[in-house]
């Protein structure tokens, strides 16, 4: 049954990659560079516009590069082995908590309650490293939290006591060549406070901290990540970790590429984005279990997700995804509740009701609203919306159905469905609906509405530079920075312009475009009156100049 459940979510996360462009920044920046891999066949170091990238390891890129071996340089292929690991982490729930519970239920209600979570499952579905990065960190940890159960029992396993540090250092390792180190400094933070708060969780205390078996998993740690870094270090020196560990400071302590935000905002972000799970997640904090498995499961993630929701708001830079760790400890702090209550037949907490109400209310009256919008876009950029690149981007004209409302119905059916199943304290059916919902809503919305939004944020872009893809030419940004003009003018090693002054530019005697937002227009034509302005469409524009402009 876990098989058949993992498999339709499986699918929903393959559904349609192709249809939506890749976004810059993430989406395009990961995709390019395992293009350019294919490309220079360099796999050891990573690189964009065939300059070394020090701001991640190359994990998750090997494996978008093999993806484009298979399936070519797209959207699919730079996405796919993220809809891959969508399917083995809702095995990995299944199986890693069923091994440390002996409960199929409550692994069940895991896997379909992580799987039927919006975030979570947009998130399989996109070209962004963190899915990937998060499957690896969480093996790990519970990994270590297997080793720590052989620890309670009475007549442990020496051969796991054994080898599950190691393993804990090699997925921990994994996790970090895929992104870095963040995640496993919060797993070795979150088992430390573990320990300290012992008596307070009321566990038996051993006779002393286990030494041994964390020195054995930074050994496999280190082990793991010097496979690459060895050899990276030994070919191209020091470059990479002095530039890699100014990056990760600088993200920490610097709103770095203007995202910074409020403290709250990654409060917000899973109260908004982490229906149903944070429902159920809010009223479980203040559980309490007796056997020692549940305890040790609800305790150790407790801990882990407040580290990792404090440390990420207390950041300078504040990006959606940098909160998407904490889904794993929401979820399984929540799925322990859902079986407690389903054991006991107990009542279902008000504030779940009104949690699950709220969100799907808010979603569709937002998508019963969009024909309004979008037949009155005009009227409304001229008198609400005060931002030039906003009012120029809905310029662009972009053809919807007039039936996107049925999306928002559709939305209040499944919610009063899923009050019902509640009601009923039928929460089996609750999460069976749940996914099933989910798998539709989130494909519907990426077939039908995510390629419109493009359209507007960075439609004209986009065909601008598949039309230059194969062109002798050079084409650069102006004022603004993007990934895409790499990757879909498909630029290859001898198309990489050898200065970025538009000026200099033309002594080389190729033809040169200039792409630029509308708030650099005005600056370019005063600094480089040689190029001649071509169109603009939405808030983006081009200038053109070739070797005879420059005379």
């Amino acid at each position: 049954m876990r098989t058949f459940w993992s498999i339709i979510a499986g699918i929903s996360f393959i559904l349609f990659l192709n249809i939506p462009p890749l976004f810059d920044w993430d989406e395009v920046n990961f995709a390019e560079i395992a293009r350019e891999m294919l490309i220079t066949k360099n796999f050891l170091q990573p690189q964009v516009n065939f300059q070394p990238f020090y701001e991640k390891p190359p994990l998750f890129f090997w494996l978008q590069a093999l993806s484009m071996a298979l399936f070519g340089v797209n959207a699919f292929a730079a996405r796919l082995p993220n809809a891959l690991i969508g399917f083995l982490t809702l095995l990995a729930i299944y199986k890693t908590i069923k091994n440390l519970t002996y409960n199929h239920r409550l692994a069940w209600i895991a896997m379909m309650l992580y799987g039927t979570t919006l975030l979570p499952h947009a998130y399989f579905k996109s070209g962004i490293i963190d899915p990937t990065y998060n499957f690896f960190t969480f093996l790990g940890v519970m990994a270590l939290l297997s080793y720590e159960y052989e620890c309670f029992k009475q007549a442990p396993d020496y051969r796991k006591l054994r080898w599950l540090p190691w393993i804990v250092g090699f997925l921990l390792g994994l996790s970090t060549l895929t992104k870095g180190p963040v995640n496993t400094a919060l797993v070795f933070i979150t088992y430390l406070l573990f320990w300290l708060l012992r008596p307070w969780m009321q566990f038996s205390t051993r006779i002393s901290f286990p030494w041994e078996a964390l020195i054995n998993a930074a050994i496999a740690w280190f082990i793991t990540v010097g496979l690459w870094f060895v050899p990276l270090t030994f070919h191209y020196g020091k470059a990479f970790m002095l530039h890699f560990i100014k990056y990760q400071w600088e993200l920490y302590t610097q709103p770095v590429a203007t995202h910074g935000q409020p403290f709250y905002y990654h409060f917000i972000v899973l109260l908004l984005g982490c229906v149903p799970a944070v429902a159920f997640f809010i009223p479980a904090l203040a559980a309490r279990y007796t056997q020692t498995a549940y305890k040790l499961l609800h305790n150790f993630m407790f801990l882990w997700f407040w580290v990792i929701l404090l440390v990420f708001s207390f950041a300078k830079t504040k990006i959606i995804h940098y909160s998407s760790l904490t889904y794993f400890p929401m979820v399984i702090v929540a799925a322990l509740a859902i079986e407690h209550w389903i054991e006991r037949r107990s009542k279902i907490p008000t504030i779940t009701y009104v949690i699950i109400l709220i969100d799907f209310l808010l979603f569709g009256i937002a998508f019963l609203f969009i024909p309004v919008i979008v037949n009155n876009v005009e009227t409304i950029a001229k008198h609400w919306i005060k931002d030039p690149l906003t009012k120029a981007a809905l310029t662009v004209p972009v053809k919807w159905s007039g039936y996107e409302f049925l999306i928002g119905i559709f939305t209040f059916i499944a919610l009063i469905a899923l009050l019902e199943c509640l009601r009923r304290r039928l929460l089996k059916q609750f999460l069976i609906c749940s996914l099933l919902f989910m798998a539709i809503w989130v494909n519907i919305i990426y077939f039908f509405i995510v390629p419109k939004v493009a359209q507007y944020s960075q439609g004209p872009a986009i065909a601008f530079f598949q039309s230059l893809k194969g062109k002798d030419v050079y084409v650069i940004p102006y004022g603004y920075k993007t990934y895409a003009i790499y990757f879909y003018t498909d630029r290859q090693p001898w198309q990489v312009p050898p200065t970025k002054d538009p000026a200099q530019l033309l002594r080389y005697g190729k033809p040169v475009y200039c792409i630029m937002k509308i708030h650099s227009k005005r600056d370019f034509e005063k600094h480089y009156p040689m190029y001649r302005f071509l169109w603009q469409k939405g808030y983006f524009c081009v200038f053109f100049a070739d070797k005879t402009s420059s005379s």
